[in-house]
């Protein structure tokens, strides 16, 4: 029973970081390079799940920054927000995939690491 405890631990773990990291992903900036790509900023990572139009900035005007700009999400009261759902479930699963293989290569690294720090010479 106990191990079933820990193996649910550990997903629920994984599933929650990778909910975390998904979600802030959106932070992350992505460049820009002209006035039309500001009519759909693709945000996400691995994948984009959030599509904003950011058109409404005055980039590229003289009294504006010039381009390219790096540019994340900004307020969606004021610039509309498209979300795609499926790739936002698509992005969780490939994060927990990741994190499930970076947790089993450091649990493997640890076992072989503990086995050979208590390792016995035999006697005689």
């Amino acid at each position: 029973m106990k191990i079933y405890l820990v193996k649910l631990l550990t997903l629920m773990t994984l599933l929650t970081t990778s909910c975390i990291f998904t979600g802030l992903s959106v932070f992350l900036p992505v460049t820009v390079h002209n006035r039309s790509e500001l009519k759909q900023v693709n945000l996400g990572f691995p994948l984009s799940f959030v599509v904003q139009n950011q058109s409404a900035l005055p980039v590229g005007y003289p009294d504006g920054p010039s381009f390219p700009i790096h540019q994340t999400l900004i307020s969606p009261w004021e610039y509309p927000v498209k979300m795609i759902w499926w790739r936002f479930f698509l992005d969780i699963v490939v994060v927990v995939i990741a994190l499930n293989l970076i947790y089993l290569a450091a649990k493997i690294l640890w076992q072989k690491l503990r086995n050979v720090l208590t390792y016995k010479e035999p006697s005689g």
